[in-house]
């Protein structure tokens, strides 16, 4: 759960990819005891993907979606994809941590 949580809020912060090489790189320099590190990668990386989902300069992906979107005539602000992300990525990011325990029981 702490994986995908921390790299959920590192991925809005830094963006997705960076934050989640942190923590892998910090799973294979033994800072996650070794019976968890599938549980916490998957975490990460499942943190890391709907994370982003919250704002609009999580990942690069949407940065590049909206600029498209824009160019297209569709003016989505970055108040617009907050609010939306605020609903969705709490949801989906509680999905994942019970599919991810769910799993690894």
């Amino acid at each position: 759960m702490a994986g995908l949580i921390g790299s959920a809020v590192a991925s809005n912060l830094i963006n997705n990819l960076p934050a989640v090489l942190v923590f892998i790189s910090g799973t294979d320099a033994g800072a996650v005891p070794a019976g968890l590190h599938a549980p916490f990668l998957f975490g990460a990386l499942a943190g890391a993907d709907l994370g982003p989902n919250l704002t609009p300069v999580g990942a690069l992906s949407t940065m590049l979606w909206l600029v498209i979107v824009r160019r297209r005539g569709v003016q989505v602000s970055a108040w617009d994809f907050l609010k939306i992300g605020a609903v969705v990525a709490p949801v989906t990011l509680i999905a994942a941590a019970v599919l991810v325990a769910a799993s690894f029981r």
